[in-house]
């Protein structure tokens, strides 16, 4: 203190420079490094126990990587409750990469079973931020580790949710009848484990899977089944998603009033429960059942709320979504430049993140675009390419919306 080499700040005493801070570091012994970092993190669990990113650091440096990987969970989960996926995945790599080098026989994180169980946790909370950002490949390619590891534990709830995960995966890359087995699955398995949350999960990946293929009734029946449980089991966030999904299989099936009802409705659970970033979800899907009925005003302001937001939260597929329904809504009050301009920019983000959910509704969409402007040969392209995607993918909705588009340029080029 007397040469100014420490100096006094809000969170404590400082070097005042980083080239001394570095002297000193260089001075020590690794065994005198890993003592002091290992006094401050104890230090710092008594005093500032909620600073997890911190006590990651301290024990890591310790050399204490299972100690460190819980805190780095903690702080991963943190991150997550505010949307902050990108500091949330580099919170779950780390706790990967430390339960990688986690000795078997370590204090830290218990047993061998009791690290397999971490590395899952983090995988999981992984493959949130990994869906939210679209990097669904980095997502399909965990689950082959995540397989491993739940066969290794064996239990059925482990089962149950490896089965939810690989549904996920299937429908993300439209193999519907696959995601349909393997949530069928983790329905059965869920229920051997009693556990009602993994169940309802299952049952609405199910229910997704047969709205997309066009088996509505048993679609709507899996998704209310699955929206009942998180209504009993007070998961807000999970009851508002399948509301949404409800919404969408309403306007597929041309129930435009009580599509948007459902979306109303989940729209005010957001605003009571305080969910102020969910409210993307039901926004996105009012601007939808609003533009199919012709409802333009509230069509816009609900799309473009819905985008703002996702944008905010870096939810690529919601702003995907917002894009496509723009674009349509364009296209239906004849404003063909605002509408290429949606569905080009829906479809660049689509293919940078290797999502083909909506590629299909994008490539018609531009495709009404050519045809009202005068381009038939390209508007047939980019059409055609719309109906190999639904043929592939047996997406319902799809072969139909792609048959209309093909429907009016036919009459046009004939």
């Amino acid at each position: 203190m007397d040469h100014n080499l420490l100096q006094e700040g809000a969170g404590g005493f400082h070097f005042c420079h980083d080239v001394i801070q570095a002297v000193v570091s260089g001075q020590l012994s690794q065994w005198r490094r890993r003592v002091l970092h290992r006094r401050a993190g104890e230090a710092l669990e008594d005093l500032d126990p909620g600073d997890a990113p911190t006590l990651a650091w301290h024990f890591e440096r310790a050399g204490e990587p299972g100690r460190a990987a819980l805190y780095c969970l903690e702080a991963g989960r943190a991150a997550r409750a505010v949307f902050a996926h990108v500091e949330a995945r580099a919170f779950y790599d780390r706790a990967l990469t430390l339960l990688g080098d986690q000795p078997e026989d370590s204090s830290g994180a218990g047993t061998a079973m009791a690290n397999s169980r971490l590395r899952l946790e983090a995988y999981d909370g992984r493959g949130w931020a990994l869906r939210l950002v679209g990097d669904m490949q980095t997502f399909a390619q965990d689950l082959e580790e995540v397989s491993l590891l739940a066969h290794a534990l064996g239990d059925p709830h482990t089962l149950a949710h490896l089965r939810w995960r690989q549904a996920y995966t299937q429908r993300w890359f439209c193999n519907f009848p696959l995601a349909q087995v393997a949530a069928e699955k983790g329905v059965q398995l869920s229920r051997e484990a009693e556990d009602r949350l993994l169940e309802a999960m299952c049952l609405r990946e199910a229910g997704l899977a047969q709205r997309a293929t066009g088996d509505y009734d048993e679609a709507q029946r899996a998704l209310e089944e699955s929206l009942a449980i998180f209504v009993k089991l007070g998961e807000t966030g999970l009851e508002v998603h399948t509301m949404g999904n409800l919404a969408t299989l309403f306007w597929y099936v041309g129930q435009g009033d009580r599509s948007l009802d459902v979306a109303r409705q989940a729209l005010e659970r957001c605003d009571e429960a305080g969910l102020l970033f969910e409210r993307r979800l039901p926004l996105g899907d009012m601007g939808a059942a609003a533009s199919a009925m012709g409802a333009v005003e509230l069509a816009q302001d609900s799309l473009e709320e819905s985008l703002e937001i996702a944008r905010q939260t870096g939810d690529r597929t919601q702003e995907i979504l917002c894009h496509v329904h723009l674009g349509w809504l364009s296209l239906r009050m004849k404003r063909c430049p605002e509408a290429q301009a949606h569905l080009a920019t829906g479809l660049a983000l689509a293919e940078k993140i290797g999502s083909p959910t909506e590629q299909g509704w994008l490539l018609c969409g531009l495709a009404e675009v050519k045809r009202l402007t005068g381009e038939g040969q390209a508007a047939l392209a980019l059409a055609r390419s719309a109906e190999a995607m639904a043929r592939r993918s047996g997406a319902a909705y799809d072969l139909k919306l792609v048959r209309r588009v093909l429907g009016h340029l036919g009459a046009e080029l004939l």
